[in-house]
């Protein structure tokens, strides 16, 4: 499958400096334990609407033991929810959704999966919100999950429904 252009350059967006922190997240996030897939917001560019976050890959992940043994692979379906969590995100940032809602994952379209990712890895989730419409609290958000030499892992477009 051919490579496509990568929306940022990990490099260009430090872990270390975190604009949204993992209890910023959980205020407006309701998932939690494994299925919390988002460490950190690093960027957010509201005239471009770009949206940077971050998360480490943990060695003992939920997957790690049953999918793949011998050669854990992180399930594409966490990649696309990892996103779907990340325009949600993106969502309270930019948008400001009201206190106690969220954007439910509702729609996938065009998602690719283009390599793999092992535990350990510390990956990227950039995005841009296309379309939001804030009376129905409707969103879809064009992202992508990278690694840290900037290939695109996997990439999809998000739409989202308030819940």
């Amino acid at each position: 499958m051919a490579q496509i252009e990568p929306l940022i350059n990990p490099r260009d967006f430090p872990k270390d400096q975190v604009i949204w922190d993992t209890d910023a997240i959980k205020a407006h996030n309701p998932h939690r334990f494994e299925f919390r897939l988002l460490d950190s917001v690093l960027h957010l560019d509201s005239d471009s609407s770009l949206l940077v976050a971050h998360r480490h890959v943990p060695e003992d992940d939920f997957w790690v033991r049953g999918h793949i043994p011998g050669r854990p692979i992180m399930p594409g379906i966490l990649m696309l929810e990892a996103m779907a969590q990340a325009g949600c995100i993106h969502t309270h940032m930019d948008y400001h959704l009201e206190e106690g809602r969220f954007i439910g994952f509702s729609a996938i379209e065009n998602a690719r999966f283009r390599g793999s990712i092992g535990p350990g890895t510390d990956i990227w989730i950039a995005g841009k919100m296309i379309r939001y419409h804030e009376s129905r609290a409707y969103m879809k958000w064009q992202g992508q999950v990278l690694i840290a030499d900037s290939t695109v892992i996997c990439d999809g477009t998000i739409t989202g429904m308030g819940i």
